[in-house]
């Protein structure tokens, strides 16, 4: 359950402990079984679709959602909390 998930505050050395916008989560390994049966589903079925492509077209996937990334961390590090 999500109430297991340890959550742990803490600041940015640069802005000081007080800065508490930031969330470190720490993995339990306990839990990874628990992951895995959650998530195994979903890692077949990208295995799957993955295996029936061209390495030309993983290589555009690969490609396309480096740079999709890329777009979404600059368009968020261009907000402006006020």
């Amino acid at each position: 359950p999500a109430s297991s998930i340890d959550w742990r505050k803490g600041g940015d050395p640069a802005t000081g402990p007080e800065d508490r916008r930031r969330v470190r989560l720490d993995a339990r390994h306990e839990r990874g079984p628990e992951l895995l049966r959650l998530y195994g589903p979903m890692n077949r079925s990208l295995a799957e679709i993955c295996g029936a492509l061209t390495p030309e077209q993983l290589e555009v996937v690969r490609d396309f959602l480096r740079d999709a990334a890329a777009a979404g961390g600059d368009a968020v590090s261009g907000l402006r909390v006020d």
